[in-house]
């Protein structure tokens, strides 16, 4: 198995030679912008050639030859990491080969292992000399790509998508207390039903029993009680979150010149409105679910351990369980996401 490789995946649907350009130069030792990449290949609505492809790795120190080759000579012969094109509309890196399986980073995927049969069904599309043959783009480092430093427009990445939460830290701050509280309550649980069974079953104190009993329903009403309005704290942060998102990408979008909608089909623009609800879903959802249910299992396993060793240690175990399965689960999911990516696109064409 190959050691991970660099992916940057493609933002619009004609970045594939920019990002793979990307990952080839990352793998190298140099960061480039996707921005800066895409305006080097002169992107056009209708993609980039190989040739531009070429001249933009040139431009930033890399030497280039493409070449129809068979899979033999690939395995063989050719330095790695290359680009390949792909389905006659689609450009991958190729990163490693092996006499079964091909590695390739698709910017519109990413890392995937494939058989050798699924690769060459992709990539074959060249009969010469009575065999099949691709085409491939090797690029080779030369001294001038380590004398340049790399072109980095890095706006902060999460920090700067963060800020639209610092602009509600009352609201942050409401939503961390119900947290806290939340936790606080599931931990007296399992004290409180100790105690009722030391204290009140083993000495049949049937108004003890009652009273831990009542206390237990208090505790569940409050839990209830601080979820919703934890809930409706978070629908309203949402929401302003989500318009402050729209807004702000509407007035850049408004201040662009013709030429960059010339560049873009009206997929890319609709998709880049579409990741505004994905950004705001990571804020006010996804990034609160997994910190809270990380504190809840931590802290719930504490507990545990303070009752029992052995049933801590099987929670343990079928928590490690639960996330291999849950991992190996996503690798497939990958694989089959990719196939059907790969079917939808051989259907549109």
């Amino acid at each position: 198995m190959p050691k991970n490789f660099p992916f940057y995946k493609q933002h619009d649907a004609m970045d594939c030679g920019a990002a793979c350009l990307r990952m080839v130069a990352r793998h190298h030792g140099r960061y480039y912008s996707l921005e800066f990449l895409r305006n080097l290949t002169h992107q056009r609505k209708e993609g980039v050639s190989l040739l531009e492809i070429s001249d933009a790795a040139e431009h930033i120190g890399l030497r280039t030859l493409a070449a129809k080759i068979s899979f033999e000579r690939l395995l063989n012969d050719v330095p790695l990491p290359c680009i390949a094109h792909w389905r006659q509309d689609h450009y991958v890196v190729v990163y490693a080969v092996s006499a079964k399986f091909v590695w390739v980073a698709d910017p519109a995927i990413g890392n995937m292992k494939l058989t050798k049969e699924e690769f060459l069904e992709g990539w074959e599309s060249v009969h010469e000399d009575g065999e099949n043959r691709g085409v491939v783009m090797v690029l080779e480092t030369t001294p001038d790509f380590y004398q340049k430093d790399g072109v980095s427009t890095d706006k902060g990445g999460f920090r700067y998508v963060y800020q639209y939460l610092t602009r509600h830290r009352n609201l942050v701050a409401q939503l961390v207390l119900g947290l806290a509280v939340t936790v606080i309550l599931q931990l007296l649980f399992p004290f409180l039903i100790q105690a009722m069974v030391d204290e009140g079953v083993n000495s049949q104190d049937f108004d003890f029993v009652l009273l831990i009993l009542l206390a237990w329903s208090v505790l569940f009403l409050s839990q209830m009680l601080v979820e919703h309005l934890r809930s409706w704290i978070l629908l309203h942060l949402g929401v302003r979150a989500n318009i402050n998102l729209i807004s702000d990408f509407l007035i850049k979008i408004v201040r662009l010149p013709i030429r960059f909608f010339d560049q873009k089909m009206t997929t890319d623009l609709l998709k880049r409105i579409y990741d505004n609800e994905r950004v705001e879903r990571l804020l006010t959802t996804s990034s609160l679910v997994t910190v809270f249910s990380s504190i809840s299992i931590l802290l719930m396993g504490l507990v545990l351990l303070y009752f029992d060793l052995t049933i801590f240690l099987i929670f343990l175990a079928g928590t490690m369980l639960h996330l291999m399965w849950v991992l190996r689960f996503m690798e497939v999911r990958k694989e089959l996401d990719y196939k059907r990516f790969d079917q939808a696109a051989e259907n549109q064409g």
